[in-house]
């Protein structure tokens, strides 16, 4: 019937070389088939572009529309399923559906089991003559070797002692360095750990031996110091 009236719907759809495709179809014929063009019906435009399919699918789709027939195999049949799931077409989806179960099940086939074998010449059957011997509890004690004996000395009782050995080479530093880290004052005998040598600096002066400090807080520690003696 709608082979006979005339087309009032142009469809683009983009093809392999990146140029759009033209396909004249009727508006109510795909509103049967299909949600998605069914909710544009009643749409006053007659120009509708998809950008998700391409013109061989959409060939494809628009055969079935006027014959019933899809056409699918197993080189389209993921391009198809995605443009009838795009377009809303559930008889197609279940078709591509079905297509797919049934190539799984020619491709995949059951591996059949290995037939059970069982020759009778090979199993011995049991002798009741035959005896066991039992293995009899022997008194043999391998040698021992010094070598091969460790001591725990951490399991010994008694005390334990240490000494502190110290390093000879270093010991003549560290008399050298004891003797650079203190200093003793001339008129008080008080020990410093750095000696200042007479620079430009202002000294405070003791008013009772005369000893002079960088400081009045040494001054002052130093009186109390003299007081004391």
């Amino acid at each position: 019937m709608y082979r006979f009236m005339e087309p009032d719907l142009t469809i683009y759809v983009m093809s392999l070389n990146n140029r759009l495709r033209a396909f004249l179809s009727h508006r109510k014929l795909l509103a049967q088939y299909s949600g998605y063009f069914k909710t544009l019906e009643d749409c006053e435009t007659n120009k509708i572009f998809i950008p998700d399919i391409t013109d061989d699918t959409f060939s494809i789709i628009l055969s079935y529309v006027y014959t019933g027939m899809l056409k699918i195999n197993n080189i389209n049949i993921h391009s198809v399923l995605l443009a009838t799931h795009t377009l809303h077409m559930p008889q197609a989806s279940d078709m591509c559906r079905q297509f797919l179960i049934t190539q799984d099940q020619n491709i995949i086939k059951p591996i059949a089991k290995l037939p059970s074998f069982t020759d009778a010449s090979v199993i011995q059957q049991p002798n009741e003559n035959r005896t066991l011997k039992i293995s009899e509890e022997s008194n043999f004690k391998p040698p021992i070797r010094k070598e091969n004996i460790i001591l725990d000395i951490a399991s010994c009782d008694g005390p334990v002692k240490f000494y502190r050995v110290l390093n000879k080479n270093y010991k003549g530093d560290e008399r050298k360095s004891a003797q650079k880290q203190s200093y003793n004052c001339k008129y008080c005998n008080h020990p410093f750990k750095s000696k200042r040598n007479n620079t430009s600096i202002q000294y405070y002066p003791c008013r009772q031996c005369g000893s002079k400090f960088p400081s009045y807080y040494f001054v002052h520690k130093h009186q109390k110091y003299c007081k004391k003696n």
